[in-house]
């Protein structure tokens, strides 16, 4: 219910009673009526709306005026209940129907911003993959399979040849086995259900070691330890926070161990005086004992980041080629495709999570399926580090495009901002792959940053953010900084437009000295 920051200022203003102005409340139907009159015959929203934003106001203003009474105005109550209407009386109505049809009138807004969701955004954080504003962005090619999944019946679980049912998930599975290496695959609908499903299948009422500096803590406060128990694994901890040794696993083996488990620190690392277990070494000692071995690689990469002078991330590549059963990634960070959780492994392993019942409370449908598809379509071919994925994908072609391009594209956005009122520079920024995926890692980029004249910062960015397109930025030293590595060349006219919206082109700017308000590259 919409409560209020200030008292009500007409109340001691006419000295009224607190029953008489719970009495000049206005009716429901009379504020209804009247914000049906805000909108034409074509929007006007539903008569339901309508009245459920009414009743909604009248109520809050009910109750602030109950929450106000003092100890005065309820004697004046008791003295003033034989009184006749108070010449006031009429004033006061118009005074209550007017704030209660404007609090009614904010609260429609929010239902139907509410109803016109999801609003588009362009993303100007510097934050690539970002979890708030959705993550990966789709290809041209993954968007269109998608709609085509969506709006056509597809072959989703046949076999166009026999005509009988099939998997689902039998096309993505030969595309992962080329692209991969891996001998099966199977995707579920997150990251975190495809280890909670592997975990399921290998360890069940059996033991599952990993290391304790590994026991994560991911986005939204899942940990690691709790997804274990959910799953029906028994956590067995070995080595210290930050150093785990192979002779710590080896001790900690026996006839109740299921798997060995590692996971990728994905959003923090520990640096210094460390030692961890590489995945090569646990696959041999799980060989030797016939223990299954698993990774949750969390946001899992196709390509070697390296070449773009960022960390050396291991690749889903390499992991497969470590002899690893099962291998769990994401679809929505680094591999930049739609939401989904993709394992990777051994053909025995995979088939045994591909029949675990939980696989249908978490599988994909179709129009992910098809997403994921097209996504990895650009990566079957790849010769030179992946040229045609890095080029299609808008997550690889943000995280490696050269800064150059990135300081151009600033270039264009800051001289279409001529004229407004505001102090325009391009400074040099730092930008990040976002989404847990390379943490302490930052990307060379370059940035608009905004100072309006007769804004406050904070005000300037509410302003964009609730603008049509949404626009993110981060405020930064009394100023809003746009980066540029977010904000494609198809999107710098449509965040120039929002901006000039927001601060209207001052005529006068023309006739100033353009350094006095302006400096780009």
């Amino acid at each position: 219910m919409t409560d209020f920051r200030h008292p009500l200022p007409y109340k001691a203003a006419l000295s009224v009673s607190t029953s008489t102005a719970l009495r000049a409340l206005p009716r429901v139907d009379e504020i209804a009526a009247a914000l049906s009159h805000d909108f034409n015959a074509n929007n006007t929203p539903s008569q339901s709306t309508l009245v459920i934003c009414a009743r909604d106001a009248i109520a809050a203003t009910r109750q602030q005026l109950l929450r106000e009474a003092s100890p005065d105005t309820e004697a004046q109550d008791a003295e003033s209940q034989d009184d006749s209407s108070s010449p006031n009386e009429s004033s006061l109505a118009e005074q209550l129907r007017a704030k209660v049809l404007s609090v009614a009138r904010k609260s429609l807004k929010v239902q139907r911003d509410a109803a016109s969701w999801p609003r588009r955004v362009i993303n100007g954080t510097g934050i690539v993959i970002h979890t708030g504003l959705g993550r990966a962005r789709l290809s041209r090619a993954a968007t269109e399979a998608a709609r085509m999944a969506a709006m056509e019946a597809c072959a989703l679980e046949v076999d166009l040849e026999s005509g009988e049912r099939g998997h689902r998930d039998a096309a993505l599975a030969t595309l992962l086995r080329e692209i991969t290496g891996c001998e099966d695959a199977t995707v579920c609908n997150n990251c975190a259900a495809a280890t909670l499903l592997s975990l399921s299948t290998l360890a069940a009422g059996k033991e599952a070691i990993c290391a304790r500096g590994e026991l994560v803590e991911i986005g939204g406060g899942f940990r690691m330890p709790d997804v274990m128990r959910q799953s029906g694994a028994i956590l067995r901890e070995v080595g210290s926070t930050n150093k785990t040794r192979l002779a710590d696993y080896e001790e900690a083996l026996g006839e109740a161990t299921g798997v060995l488990l590692k996971v990728h620190p994905s959003n923090f690392r520990i640096v210094g005086f460390s030692e961890a277990v590489e995945l090569p070494e646990l696959v041999q000692l799980g060989s030797a004992h016939g223990v299954a071995v698993m990774e949750d690689l969390g946001s899992g990469v196709l390509l070697d980041l390296s070449r773009w002078g960022l960390p050396g991330e291991p690749t889903v590549q390499e992991r497969v080629r470590s002899g690893a059963d099962v291998i769990c990634f994401s679809g929505d960070k680094l591999l930049g495709g739609p939401q989904c959780g993709i394992i990777v492994g051994k053909r025995e392993s995979i088939a045994r999570i591909r029949s675990n019942p939980l696989m249908r409370a978490v599988r994909c449908d179709k129009m992910t399926l098809a997403a994921l598809h097209a996504t990895l379509i650009a990566y079957r071919d790849n010769s030179d580090d992946f040229a045609l994925a890095r080029q299609e994908i808008p997550t690889l072609r943000a995280i490696t495009e050269a800064p150059e391009n990135v300081k151009a594209r600033a270039g264009r956005l800051a001289r279409r901002l001529r004229g407004i009122p505001a102090t325009i520079k391009v400074l040099s920024s730092q930008a990040q792959a976002g989404a847990g995926a390379l943490p302490t890692q930052t990307l060379p980029s370059w940035a608009v940053v905004l100072q309006p004249h007769s804004l406050t910062i904070d005000e300037f960015a509410r302003r964009l953010r609730a603008s049509t397109p949404s626009v993110w930025g981060r405020v930064h030293n009394g100023a809003l900084w746009l980066d540029i590595r977010t904000i494609s060349d198809e999107e710098v006219a449509a965040c120039a437009e929002a901006l000039a919206q927001i601060l209207p082109q001052d005529p006068l700017s023309e006739r100033r000295e353009i350094g006095s308000n302006f400096s780009a590259p």
